[in-house]
């Protein structure tokens, strides 16, 4: 069992799900069966979250410690009841990204040369920053420029 402090929450892998754990100063409680489907995601404690899976190609992957596809939960916004593409980005800078997140990012959207698709789609076609992901989906990160 891994050391915690207290209030701290602990995420176990477990068959591409995961386990959730309050840690409390002496006890461990899963919420597990607390928990329950919410706008197509989970809450646990009032918080809504929602789970991606997340693909890095064309070299990105080189950014996120070369793991190409990561299995997330991402918290909803304060205040927000859906998940933008602008949240989501921002997020990905703030927990994905490993290094250089300058050759991922320009602003608060992505460089130039990265292809983004919404579970196949150009993300062009749904509206960029503001199309809405919904629990389940897909987003995929293609870097189009290559050295040479």
């Amino acid at each position: 069992m891994p050391k915690t402090n207290p209030g701290q929450n602990i995420f176990i892998p477990r068959n591409q799900t995961q386990l959730h754990f309050y840690a409390l100063p002496s006890l461990i409680q899963p919420l597990t069966n607390t928990g329950f489907q919410s706008r197509g995601g989970f809450s646990f404690a009032g918080q809504s979250m929602m789970q991606l899976t997340l693909e890095f190609g064309g070299g990105l992957e080189l950014l996120c410690d070369s793991v190409k596809i990561h299995k997330v939960d991402v918290e909803l916004p304060v205040d927000e009841k859906k998940l933008t593409m602008k949240h989501l980005l921002a997020w990905v800078r703030s927990n994905l990204i490993k290094e250089r997140p300058e050759m991922f990012m320009k602003g608060d959207t992505v460089r130039p040369g990265v292809l983004v698709l919404v579970n196949d789609c150009d993300w062009e076609l749904s509206g960029q920053l503001d199309t809405t992901l919904e629990n389940k989906d897909v987003v995929v990160f293609i870097s189009t420029l290559h050295g040479g």
